[in-house]
């Protein structure tokens, strides 16, 4: 049992304030009216007749089966798509998307290199800031992306998102 206690490590939690001006309640973030959407003419709709609103601070899961739409209504949302119908209104500029692999890190860049990358406007010590808020300080900051596990990854990837100098209105995570 000792030698347990003296292999255990406590897991350092990460703390870090976002903005304290969360959106108002009513500002819309997404609207969607009337979308429907299939990839093939012949092939079954993935969703038809879809309406929702995203407005405010709201925080939303879809959930479903896999080849049920989630990853293509993503998709729709960030216009990487056009819808068969309908239509979506973005009410926000500053938006974030992280995939499984948060391939948005430069795997060849250190993270320090990578936020600045994706915060040109952002100095050396911003960029040490906010990666020490998620737990990479010093040296580790200055890692390279390749270097990093599925869970570093995705830190570093809140990291360069969350605190970057235009924080995001809209966080999109992908699986």
């Amino acid at each position: 049992l000792e030698i347990a206690k003296s292999k255990y490590c406590a897991e350092e939690k990460v703390d870090l304030s976002l903005c304290t001006n969360p959106l108002p309640q009513h500002k819309m973030i997404v609207s969607v009216e009337s979308l429907s959407f299939r990839y093939h003419q012949n092939e079954a709709w993935l969703f038809q007749n879809l309406n929702f609103k995203l407005n405010g601070c709201e925080r939303v899961a879809i959930t479903g089966k896999n080849g049920s739409g989630k990853s293509t209504l993503i998709k729709l949302i960030r216009h990487m798509l056009t819808p068969c119908q309908g239509h979506i209104e973005l009410g926000v500029k500053q938006i974030a998307y992280l995939d499984q692999t948060v391939s948005m890190l430069k795997p060849d860049l250190s993270l320090v290199d990578n936020f600045r990358h994706l915060n040109p406007k952002a100095k050396p010590f911003d960029a040490y800031r906010a990666l020490s808020a998620f737990k990479f300080r010093n040296v580790d900051a200055e890692k390279k992306a390749s270097t990093l596990s599925g869970g570093e990854r995705m830190r570093a990837g809140l990291a360069v998102s969350l605190m970057s100098l235009n924080p995001p209105e809209l966080i999109i995570l992908d699986e």
